[in-house]
């Protein structure tokens, strides 16, 4: 165009809000002679909230010496805020029956204005799909401010008696989240007990008494004793005063690692450090009964000495 041509322009609200998602912005394009095109900015103002993508218009209007054609164009606000989506580890007893569920939790860090979806599937670890759990897979759904799902694993029981085992649930293809802890552990604790010499289960754990001073136990794990191999060594003890238990594990010439549980054999803490290294717990208790677990790293077969003390 061989003269000077005008438009005004001025953005207008849609899902955006002017002076929350993006500044208002108003006034007058002059393309002079021989110019074909203009540019036009817009404020948009960042955040950390978690909503979905919004929109806002920029319109044209009164132009001089020149028509309208498309008036007006539309500006997307892309959200780039995701909740992060986690799993936590379970641990059931096996049973006899086949009846048995491994319930993990899945949960979203806050709450979310729209539909979050995750797809999930079992993987093997030492249990075995089809002879210790059942092949489970599928995608779960958080309606908009939910917050936490649960996914259900059927656990086939036998009458075997044989080590406790695992088994993986892992999170993929997320849609408006971002992946945080993506994969669980399911443990399996075998309940059939067989020839379990003392301190090889919960029921037959080495009793160490009332923990008034530090006590030391020397001991292996991880060898062949006879036909069974010690993979599991239980010590219970008992506290009569509040305290923090320190619990170490050291002497290593292999990997192993600690499990500190409750009188109901709830998991309270644990430390599987990687590699060659001294494993340790320390924790506040109030009075009651506990249970030590010592166990080897995949398997190996190592010396080791336990300190227990209660400071």
């Amino acid at each position: 165009v061989n003269q000077k041509v005008e438009v005004n322009y001025a953005t207008s609200d849609g899902t955006a809000k002017a002076g929350e998602d993006y500044k208002r912005t108003n006034g007058k394009l002059t393309f002079k002679p021989g110019e074909t095109r203009k540019t036009i900015n817009v404020p948009v103002f960042g955040d950390t909230k978690l909503e979905p993508n919004e929109t806002f218009k920029l319109l044209l209007s009164q132009p001089q010496n020149a028509q309208l054609g498309k008036k007006q164009a539309i500006g997307t606000i892309s959200n780039d805020d995701l909740a992060k989506l986690s799993i936590k580890d379970t641990q059931i007893i096996e049973g006899d029956d086949g009846k048995k569920q491994a319930k993990f939790t899945v949960s979203l860090n806050t709450k979310v204005n729209q539909k979050v979806e995750v797809s999930y599937a079992t993987s093997n670890g030492t249990a075995k799909v089809g002879e210790d759990y059942q092949r489970t897979q599928g995608k779960l759904t958080f309606q908009p401010n939910q917050t936490q799902k649960t996914i259900i694993v059927p656990i086939l029981g036998d009458t075997l008696d044989e080590d406790n085992e695992t088994f993986f649930l892992n999170l993929s293809k997320p849609k408006n989240a971002d992946l945080g802890d993506k994969s669980a552990i399911g443990k399996i604790t075998d309940n059939d007990t067989g020839n379990d010499k003392p301190g090889d289960s919960f029921e037959t754990a080495v009793n160490l008494g009332k923990v008034k001073q530090e006590i030391s136990r020397n001991d292996q794990i991880g060898f062949t004793e006879g036909v069974i191999r010690d993979t599991d060594d239980y010590y219970g003890l008992q506290l009569d005063r509040k305290g923090t238990l320190v619990l170490v594990l050291d002497g290593l010439f292999k990997d192993a690692n600690i499990d500190l549980y409750g009188s109901e054999k709830e998991l309270i803490s644990q430390s599987n450090e990687k590699g060659i290294s001294s494993e340790s717990i320390k924790t506040p208790l109030a009075p009651g009964t506990y249970y030590v677990r010592v166990y080897p790293q995949n398997s190996a077969r190592t010396d080791y000495r336990l300190s227990i003390d209660l400071i």
